[in-house]
């Protein structure tokens, strides 16, 4: 755009006597710059800019320089607007310094720089037509650093300026609305009830109303909103795309999650096949373009082994994070949490703690062999079973399975009639010592707490010290830990009665190729830690669902299970149930649940 666009002729330097004059053909090529520019062609428009740098006078000759290095950036040819800006000089045109670090700091943004871009523009100071170019590339260096909402602020003050200017107002507008639909709901729920402006309360409850409604009750929450807001600018175009039926699909592309993982030391395996589970969920995922990543959040995974969490939590906040994953140590989660009444930014925790009070955007998920101990006593429970004995290892684990076992059975109004502890380092004589102690209590049902090489010899000694018939047995899914169908040496299982995933008992082509994937990328890994690969998997596709408060008690189909988010933020896992038959899993009858939506 140029100072002197209003002007019907420009001089030039009379190549032959070097006295200015003017020329109509000059005024032809500055004309057809600005065609080209309409255009979109941006190369052809810097070309005849420059044809006027080489034949104007200053100080429009550095007009038309810095037109040329505009279009050049607006190009995404940022090479030679850089070298084009080291050519220009300024001695003979003062005043243009501030367009020119207004032109500095939208090069900035294109080159992915967008604080050095905020901090020049609030050192310079433009008055008119170029005051409200300023206000546009301050918008634009917000949304690149990811400051959305202050960006939203900023283009709805801006909305105000353009009255008067109806093609620039209903540009904004398509900004504003794609700007809103890039903000989750959780936070334009939070702007919604703020003291806001008229104005961006409108847009606000407008982008919630058109993303929350269906097509049957748009057109009456259209109408009430319209009555609320008679004046809004949206009234213009944005309401009536919306009447049109013209529905917007919400983007991704602002979300940028960071996952907090250790990956180096003790928990590096677990950690990378969460990475890695994670990732090729994102890169499987049908919504985005498979031939680009222009459209798929940006993910960003920190180390937080031998750091202090507070820390690396608030880097990736001051990286732009919107989303963020993790920590998975509990040690770590309560550091996050201590003194905190709400959290930046959704965050989902890879495990699971309990405090009295857990801050506001606080979430919880993770593969805990206590929640699953819990899933199977009420299963057991479910079966119609009311005393049961408890069979767990020597150990933290045990000690863990057998506590959930026992609380979970009581709070039903169950009897547990015995609790053993067997030794894993003498596997044979204290396992039938175990057994032949519980043996005795009157048990209905056994809940097991063991991994596959101690299963197979607890069942077949039940078998043999039970007298009274087969005692039904329900164990974890550590009894089938390598989850692959092994009937030669897995036929002493006979019976047993066991949850696990999906991902191992009853995988979706979805995840059979997504397993193959992961096979590839890694097979010994993937062996050793396959349900964690699905962990990570299912930890990406929760992430929209965790940010939508409607979202509360909807079952999701998971790769590990059917997963509920609960009001207190905890994301419960129920399992897919089995039967060894014959040495080989089979799958049992499952309730079918309410209004699933699958994933997996």
């Amino acid at each position: 755009m140029l100072l002197l666009s209003g002007c019907n002729s420009i001089p030039f330097i009379n190549q032959q006597s070097g006295t200015g004059t003017t020329t109509t053909t000059q005024t032809d090529v500055t004309q057809q710059a600005k065609r080209f520019e309409q255009q979109g062609n941006y190369l052809a428009a810097a070309k005849s800019y420059m044809q006027l740098v080489a034949r104007s006078a200053p100080p429009i000759q550095q007009e038309y320089h810095l037109s040329a290095i505009d279009m050049y950036i607006k190009g995404k040819m940022l090479t030679e607007a850089r070298i084009e800006l080291e050519r220009l000089n300024l001695a003979q045109a003062q005043q243009l310094m501030p367009r020119q670090q207004l032109i500095l700091a939208r090069l900035e943004i294109e080159e992915g720089n967008p604080a050095q871009a905020l901090q020049r523009l609030n050192q310079i100071n433009l008055t008119g037509e170029w005051q409200l170019e300023q206000q546009q590339t301050r918008i634009l260096a917000l949304e690149a650093q990811g400051s959305l909402m202050q960006a939203l602020q900023e283009r709805v003050a801006l909305d105000q300026s353009l009255r008067n200017n109806r093609t620039a107002m209903l540009a904004n507008h398509d900004q504003l609305w794609k700007l809103l639909l890039q903000l989750p709901n959780y936070q334009l729920s939070e702007l919604s009830q703020q003291n806001s402006t008229n104005e961006l309360l409108g847009w606000v409850k407008l982008s919630l109303l058109a993303r929350n409604s269906t097509a049957s009750s748009l057109p009456q929450l259209l109408s009430s909103w319209k009555t609320y807001y008679p004046a809004h600018l949206a009234n213009v175009d944005i309401v009536p795309m919306l009447q049109q039926g013209k529905q917007p699909t919400l983007p991704t592309t602002s979300v940028q999650i960071a996952l907090l993982l250790p990956l180096t030391g003790q928990f590096a395996p677990q950690a990378t096949a969460i990475q890695q589970g994670f990732s090729a969920a994102l890169y499987s995922d049908p919504q985005y373009n498979t031939t680009t990543n222009r459209n798929r959040p940006k993910v960003t995974f920190y180390d937080t082994t031998g750091k202090n969490i507070q820390q690396v939590y608030q880097a990736a906040l001051n990286e732009g994070a919107s989303v963020v994953i993790g920590p998975v140590e509990r040690e770590s989660i309560l550091q996050l949490l201590a003194g905190q009444t709400q959290l930046p930014v959704p965050t989902l925790a890879l495990n699971y703690v309990q405090s009295p009070t857990l801050p506001k955007n606080f979430y919880q998920f993770g593969l805990s062999p206590s929640e699953e101990a819990q899933d199977v006593a009420t299963k057991a429970w479910g079966d119609g079973y009311r005393r049961a004995a408890i069979l767990v290892p020597e150990g933290a684990w045990g000690e863990r399975v057998a506590g959930a076992f026992r609380d979970t059975w009581q709070q039903r109004g169950g009897q547990v009639v015995g609790i053993q502890f067997y030794s894993i380092s003498d596997n044979d004589s204290s396992i039938r010592n175990a057994v032949k102690n519980l043996v005795s209590a009157p048990a209905e049902v056994v809940l097991l707490g063991a991994y596959s090489q101690q299963a197979r010899l607890i069942v077949p000694f039940f078998r043999y010290y039970y007298t009274q018939g087969n005692i039904p047995i329900y164990g974890t899914s550590t009894v089938y830990l390598d989850g692959v169908s092994q009937p030669n040496i897995d036929n002493e299982l006979e019976g047993l009665i066991f949850g696990d995933m999906p991902w191992i008992l009853s995988p979706t082509m979805n995840a059979l190729q997504l397993q193959n994937s992961l096979q590839q990328q890694d097979a010994n890994l993937y062996s050793q830690f396959k349900r964690v690969f699905a962990f990570g998997a299912d930890v990406y596709h929760l992430i929209p669902k965790f940010m939508q408060p409607m979202n509360y008690g909807v079952l999701y189909k998971g790769y590990t299970g059917d997963l509920m988010l609960e009001p207190n933020g905890e994301i419960d896992r129920e399992l897919v149930w089995a039967k060894f038959v014959n040495g080989t899993p089979m799958l049992l009858n499952p309730a079918q649940p309410f209004q699933q939506q699958q994933f997996r």
